[in-house]
């Protein structure tokens, strides 16, 4: 029974629940109000869809007498619901789509939403639940998690990795902290990661190059510093990427997808550097805040490391390359390419091949 989008108002009649063999009911996208009734919550029982999205409904969700066993689909989102998540759904074993978001929801996920087993999509997004994410979360089936926009704390538990197939994980504007779990990188059917609005803290992990298949990664406004990996150019399904308002430092990737990304994806790091955000990496390496400290890290990118050598031969220009100059080579009289203005002499080229016979033509033969 398909009665969405009308102006129906007030409460729902409780006769309905005398429809003990309905089997799909919408009612989504009304003006309903007040709380659910018992009989309706008890007697239609054959219930596999129900929708009473968009409405102004009010009360306890989930009520002990509830006897909805049958649901596959419960969407009761955009509500007024508010208090504690009670239990009167924990014996919907079918449950497969959950959407109670934006209601007023408090308090923490009860564990039997964590072991609904064929639970493909939980949306709790927009709550004022909190607490730190109980370790028996184990939706082992789960597709895509929304949690967004509530109060949760604490470490991200590796709990909500037990789906091998999760392609959404949406954790933002939350309280969460510690660092970017490594764990995360072993999931690579993740298409949507959103992190965004925590307390993160620590380097982005260079493992995050196996989520091969990401569209969305979005970890901005957190206290992140380091480096952004290099590694990250090999993404390339990569859309939609923002590291913006933390403490990274070194230059932006302009590889790959990365090409299609401008300033305003990384705003708010002033350790940042390179031809993205129209910063030259060596003012930032040179900076009495910044300098010292870029350079004391364990850093792939940190060219500048390499002056004062006696290396020789041409100078790799691609990839992160392009963003360094020749302050970056300096006291290195055997060095030759286009970044330090100095031809490769074919008699420069004779002496590398001759210096090391086991580099290959078109290799980089630089040697302390």
């Amino acid at each position: 029974m398909n009665l969405s989008e009308n102006s129906f108002e007030g409460n729902i009649p409780s006769s309905m629940g005398e429809m003990k063999t309905l089997d799909l009911l919408d009612l989504s996208g009304n003006t309903f109000s007040g709380e659910l009734p018992t009989q309706f919550l008890t007697g239609c029982f054959s219930l596999s869809f129900l929708s009473l999205s968009n409405n102004k409904l009010q009360g306890t969700i989930f009520p002990k007498y509830m006897n909805l066993t049958n649901l596959q689909w419960l969407l009761l989102d955009n509500n007024n619901f508010s208090g504690k998540i009670e239990d009167g759904l924990s014996e919907a074993k079918f449950l497969y789509f959950l959407d109670i978001s934006n209601n007023m929801l408090s308090g923490h996920i009860p564990d039997w939403i964590g072991n609904l087993s064929d639970l493909q999509t939980l949306d709790v997004s927009k709550n004022r639940l909190l607490g730190s994410m109980t370790s028996s979360f184990n939706l082992s089936s789960a597709y895509h998690l929304y949690l967004h926009n509530n109060q949760f704390n604490g470490e991200i538990p590796s709990a909500l990795l037990k789906s091998s197939q999760l392609v959404t994980l949406d954790l933002s504007y939350n309280n969460f902290s510690g660092s970017i779990p490594h764990w995360i990188n072993e999931s690579s059917s993740l298409r949507i990661l959103l992190l965004r609005g925590n307390s993160l803290e620590g380097s982005i992990p260079r493992g995050f190059s196996n989520l091969s298949m990401i569209e969305s990664l979005d970890l901005s406004h957190n206290k992140l510093s380091g480096q952004i990996p290099s590694q990250l150019t090999k993404l390339n399904f990569l859309s939609n990427f923002n590291v913006s308002n933390n403490n990274l430092s070194g230059p932006t990737p302009n590889a790959g997808q990365f090409a299609n990304f401008d300033e305003r994806n990384y705003g708010g790091n002033p350790g940042l550097c390179g031809p993205t955000i129209h910063k030259n990496c060596t003012d930032v390496l040179d900076s009495p805040t910044t300098g010292s400290s870029n350079r004391a890290e364990e850093d792939e990118f940190a060219v500048d490391m390499v002056s004062y050598n006696n290396l020789f031969g041409p100078i790799p220009s691609t990839g992160q390359f392009a963003t360094f100059d020749e302050t970056n080579y300096k006291a290195n009289p055997d060095l030759c390419g286009p970044t330090i203005k100095k031809s490769c002499s074919s008699k420069l080229a004779v002496s590398l091949a001759t210096s090391s016979g086991e580099a290959e033509e078109g290799e980089y033969a630089w040697r302390l």
